[in-house]
């Protein structure tokens, strides 16, 4: 058997690979996402105006049964049907969308986000201008990376 400075580099990892671990002893098998510790939901957003619906681009999920719904301007809902969302254990993060304009770089995106229940988590977005100090309601769950992590 090789050492393991010996073995080939693994490349990406899908999490449901089994890797052999030692405890207590015992030589025992776990995949890469029990090693982890907690379960994740990783996706690029994009909010279709025209077919008013999101196109996904999920890059990990051992959450599943996870849905987003936009409520109204800068009002959404994620839903898991299977009551994923453990109380206390939740862990939403949203990146900074850029706003794409060109031409203000004195705003600031802002996502407040509230978990509702075991099913539902509310978001809520907003541009904040830091010239003028307004904020105002907008689209800006789009083309943003959002990464929601429940903890066991």
């Amino acid at each position: 058997m090789p050492k393991i400075s010996e073995l080939t580099s693994a490349t990406t990892i899908a999490g449901t690979e089994t890797i052999p671990l030692v405890q207590s002893s015992t030589t025992k098998k776990v995949t890469a996402d029990t090693l982890m510790g907690y379960k994740v939901f990783i996706a690029n957003l994009t909010y279709n105006t025209t077919i008013n619906d999101f196109q996904n681009s999920v890059m990990k999920d051992t959450i599943g049964d996870i849905s987003f719904a936009r409520v109204s301007a800068g009002k959404y809902t994620i839903d898991s049907s299977g009551s994923q969302f453990t109380n206390g254990k939740t862990f939403l993060i949203v990146n900074q969308n850029y706003n794409g304009d060109g031409i203000r770089d004195t705003d600031i995106n802002l996502v407040f986000a509230s978990q509702q229940s075991i099913q539902k988590i509310r978001v809520q977005t907003m541009n904040f201008d830091i010239t003028t100090g307004t904020a105002t309601i907008d689209d800006l769950l789009t083309n943003c990376t959002i990464e929601i992590r429940v903890y066991p």
